[in-house]
């Protein structure tokens, strides 16, 4: 072993790995079993994901359960929330939350003449907060404004793997 990895995972990796997408070879997936099977892989989120996995899935489960121009069937929104839930529980079983407080909120809003996306820079700076060595993410417009800390699931894998 060369030494410990740590990642911090965008909030798209998560709903990538939590909704199946790409359905076929799901690196987002491939990615949390392999780093869950490594005790020098550390994986994190930012406070801000949680929030948004909760809300994103349990909007998409409800839609998904609606036909259309129909009504939510009887018990289909409890039913999503509850998923959402157990899905921010298995967040927390796999990954450690980063702190985020005013300084990262600070350093967000300075991120903003060189990456306009206020999320994203959240991100950045909660990996900074946290230490960590990669930004996992699947959004094209960071990884290209980051190449040197952001990276993709997929190479997320092949890092751990080198290990």
């Amino acid at each position: 072993m060369k030494g410990a990895l740590s990642f911090l995972l965008d909030t798209n990796v998560w709903m990538d790995h939590y909704l199946a997408r790409p359905q076929r070879a799901n690196p987002a997936t491939r990615l949390l079993r392999q780093a869950a099977q490594c005790e020098h892989v550390a994986l994190f989120y930012a406070p801000t994901t949680a929030k948004d996995v909760f809300f994103l899935l349990e909007r998409t489960l409800k839609t998904t359960a609606r036909s259309e121009d129909a009504e939510l069937p009887e018990g289909a929104a409890e039913a999503a929330r509850e998923v959402a839930w157990a899905c921010i529980d298995n967040m927390s079983e796999l990954a450690t939350t980063a702190p985020i407080d005013e300084s990262e909120l600070w350093i967000a809003r300075k991120f903003r003449r060189d990456h306009g996306d206020f999320e994203d820079n959240l991100i950045i700076a909660a990996g900074e907060r946290a230490n960590v060595d990669y930004i996992v993410t699947s959004d094209r417009q960071l990884l290209a404004h980051l190449p040197a800390i952001a990276i993709t699931p997929q190479r997320a894998c092949e890092l751990i793997g080198q290990r």
